[in-house]
């Protein structure tokens, strides 16, 4: 099988995950069928909560799991590994492969004052070929302890530098490798003060220890033939069929501090110029950054002058690009030689895309061999309505900048999915993990209304488990029954499902591109960054996307417009920076004679770029007037025009489309239109009818989801919210309105109300909805009386409590007004 033939294999947009636990197996087949009776064609089990993943009680779960899949005619992926993240190859590197664990480079320093004549720098070495086993014999010196945590260090290089008035001299290098004897190293120390630097391959300077080395294929051929292989050789037949593709969850350099002296400031700030981090090391990406001179290492932690820029460039080059050739590249293409497709997605938070530790150092890289461009959106990162403020989160450093996740996250997907043909225009987000029983549909549906209009075309939700209260990163769809949002989630998964496929197989039009900073950033030189541009361009309804520096010799030019994969672009848009590699100075040069290439904060300030475009034609369509909270997406498909339009902000928002019709789209709000010159809506809110009759006295019934009828709970007259504090504050469950109602011919029912999902029932007649305010036609009832019943339910946030609800308020669930007129 050809690595394109898997084409044939068409996943669905959604796929949520489904947690397997090895004490669960009599509930499987149950839980495959909730997710085939909430109308998802397909699910990503999820392995990691498995005690005995790809052992004898996995298989038998995982049989099970097929089976049923197959018989309901579902698609079915895997998540990858036992742990999280991706990359502990069910401990294989740990119990039988210790000699595929990965290899950092970290630097040991010794301040001394000279003269000292004989002196004797303790490096506590001794003499030993195979320290731990790892199949090779060292290469230099090998230090078992003091330096090193862990046996099977090696010294790349021992250097002297001078220190100045103005910090040390890295520039001032003198060898003293050769003066290693034993373990120490003998050496006069001239006058003055000095620091000794020990460049130290080692094992240790690692977060997680045991996992596959990025950098080598045969590492992660640990990982391929701890999992893959397995999985193949017992559904081989249904490859490509009901399995249907591997996921990697967050994979990662994982490189840390070198020693308990050393912290970065959080996880997402392990990279270049830290002093005391270990970096990811190979006797290969040794060669590749020094030419055979080791002591320009130094430039990973320090300034050495004119080099450094240059040196760690080429230095973060040399490992993004074996990340991407050696895990996903290599898993990527094992998995479509055998008819099935690869997923995943690193760490990308708040710039942790660009970099090491719990990242991959370079998004688009990081993607190579992937089917898809994905992302994910878990641990409240997005907080629905707000874009303008950082807010308190569940993640590292406690806050969550809108910068960078509302305006850059999910372009990082939909520009991959764009420029890179393997992936044919598919973009994937994981999202809803971890926000809480809290988290509404309305939430929800706002997440998925803001990553459509940003290019995203299939999700993973969170998710089935077979657990009542599961606190492993809720919300979760079933509850086992529990969870009275189900009904809810139904109707948000028909909505989903429709929107993903109306922008899949055709063309999103994007009229700018944006050059990702990874380089300029690693330079350790000043650099503006793609946030901020992706952020002006989006509140001025300029879509764009973000390609990275190895791409600008692939862009084409035709009559001034760029092209790239499935883009054209009519701008490309360079974020302020001081370092540009002489290719891609070159690749810039020579597309600015033919085309329009910007300097965002050089050539044109930051807050001028939208005029400009727009002054040069460089949009596609433009509003009336501003309008930072609205998101206008345009797709081509079949010939037809198809434009999304999201409020994004709480207010209405009253505009009109230069050259087009006007409109009113009211906060929350998403429309489809195919013409910008005919625009048939308003507000939602304006749907009301003044002249409408107001009901008023209701019989409030409650229910809970253990399986127990209504019960009757109180008469009212006019607004009620069941969790009120003098009503039912702790109440999770289902709220029924009953009253007699009198309708005439033509007649239609308005509802105003608050809560997860809302039921109307009258005269034989039944409706549901998500959305707050509502109407329905009656026009199939005669006039006369009827009975009416509407029932609403709110989540299980107000009687769970769990940690991750803490982090947002709690909705009402609450009847605001019926209308019938």
């Amino acid at each position: 099988m050809t690595a394109q033939q898997n084409k044939a294999v068409k996943a669905q947009h959604i796929f949520p995950f489904f947690w397997v636990r090895a004490d669960e197996t009599d509930k499987l087949a149950a839980e495959v069928g909730r997710v085939a009776d909430s109308g998802l064609k397909a699910f990503c089990v999820e392995s990691r909560v498995h005690e005995d993943f790809c052992g004898p009680r996995w298989w038998t779960d995982m049989d099970i799991i097929m089976a049923e899949a197959k018989r309901l005619g579902l698609q079915v992926w895997l998540l990858d590994e036992i742990s999280y993240p991706t990359g502990y190859a069910v401990g294989a590197i740990e119990k039988s492969k210790r000699h595929l664990r990965a290899r950092h480079i970290k630097a040991v320093n010794i301040d001394v004052v000279g003269p000292v004549f004989g002196a004797k720098i303790p490096l506590n070495v001794k003499a030993d070929d195979n320290a731990d086993g790892d199949g090779e014999r060292a290469h230099g010196a090998v230090i078992p302890t003091a330096l090193g945590e862990t046996a099977g260090d090696r010294v790349v290089g021992a250097y002297l530098f001078r220190r100045g008035r103005k910090g040390i001299v890295y520039n001032s290098a003198i060898d003293v490798t050769a003066d290693i004897r034993g373990r120490y190293i003998y050496r006069d120390i001239p006058d003055g003060a000095w620091r000794f630097t020990v460049f130290v391959s080692t094992f240790s300077g690692r977060e997680r220890p045991y996992f596959v080395d990025m950098l080598q294929g045969r590492s992660v051929d640990a990982l391929i033939d701890a999992v893959y292989e397995p999985h193949y050789a017992r559904y081989k037949h249904e490859f490509g069929k009901t399995f249907v593709g591997f996921f990697s969850d967050e994979p990662r350099f994982a490189n840390g501090a070198a020693s308990p002296l050393a912290k970065s400031i959080n996880a997402y700030q392990n990279t270049l110029g830290n002093p005391g981090m270990a970096y990811p090391y190979s006797d290969e990406v040794g060669k590749l950054v020094t030419g055979g001179d080791p002591s320009l290492l130094a430039a990973l932690w320090y300034d050495i002058g004119a080099p450094t820029a240059e040196i760690r460039v080429r230095y973060m080059n040399a490992i993004t690009d074996m990340y991407g050739q050696n895990f996903s590249g290599r898993l990527g293409d094992w998995c479509r030689r055998r008819g099935v497709l690869y997923a995943g997605h690193i760490i990308e938070d708040m710039g942790a895309h660009t970099r090491t530790g719990c990242s991959a150092g370079h998004y688009f890289k990081s993607q190579r061999g992937a089917d898809f461009g994905a992302v994910d959106i878990v641990l409240h990162q997005i907080k629905p309505y707000n874009n303008e403020f950082p807010s308190a989160a569940p993640i590292e450093g406690g806050v969550a900048d809108p910068a960078f996740f509302n305006y850059t996250l999910n372009k990082l997907a939909s520009s991959a999915a764009h420029i890179d043909p393997q992936k044919g225009g598919k973009a994937l987000c994981e999202l809803f993990g971890a926000y809480g029983w809290g988290e509404t549909v309305k939430d929800m549906r706002w997440l998925i209304n803001h990553c459509l209009a940003r290019g995203i075309n299939h999700f993973i939700p969170h998710a089935f488990s077979m657990r009542r209260e599961d606190p492993d990163c809720p919300p979760h769809h079933t509850a086992q029954g529990d969870n009275p949002s189900f009904y809810a989630y139904k109707l948000l998964w028909r909505y989903a499902a429709d929107m993903c496929g109306l922008f899949s197989g055709g063309k999103q039009v994007v009229s700018a591109a944006v050059l990702y900073h990874a380089e300029a950033e690693w330079s350790g030189l000043k650099y503006g960054g793609v946030d901020a541009v992706a952020k002006i361009l989006t509140q001025n309804q300029i879509d764009f996307d973000i390609v990275p520096e190895y791409d600008l010799k692939n862009i084409k030019v035709n009559g001034g417009v760029m092209s790239l994969g499935q883009s054209d672009y009519k701008a490309l848009i360079a974020p302020y920076y001081e370092y540009l590699s002489p290719d891609s100075a070159a690749a810039l040069g020579a597309l600015s004679k033919t085309a329009r290439v910007v300097k965002a904060g050089g050539d044109i300030p930051l807050n001028k770029l939208p005029q400009y475009l727009f002054n040069n034609g460089c949009y596609d369509a433009r509003l009336k007037k501003p309008a930072k909270d609205l998101r206008v997406m345009h797709y081509v498909k079949g010939g037809k025009d198809f434009y999304m339009l999201f409020n994004e902000g709480k207010k209405s928002v009253a505009n009109g489309f230069v050259g087009g019709a006007d409109f009113v789209i009211g906060g929350g709000e998403a429309r489809v239109i195919t013409s910008l010159t005919d625009i048939p809506f308003a507000a939602s809110d304006a749907k009301r009818k003044a002249a409408a009759t107001v009901i008023r006295d209701f019989d409030v019934y409650t229910k809970l989801t253990d399986g127990s009828g209504f019960e009757f709970y109180k008469k009212i007259d006019g607004a009620f919210d069941i969790n009120a504090a003098d009503e039912k504050p702790e109440f999770s469950g289902f709220v029924k309105y009953a009253a007699r109602v009198n309708i005439k011919d033509g007649d239609k029912i308005f509802i105003d109300f608050d809560g997860e999902f809302c039921r109307v029932k009258i005269g034989g007649a039944e409706f549901s909805t998500i959305d707050k305010v509502s109407e329905f036609d009656l026009s199939g009832l005669a006039g006369g009386e009827y009975a009416l019943e509407i029932i609403l339910n709110n989540t299980l946030a107000y009687r769970v409590n769990d940690f991750f609800s803490g982090f947002n308020y709690l909705e009402r669930c609450a009847l605001n007004e019926v209308k019938i007129g």
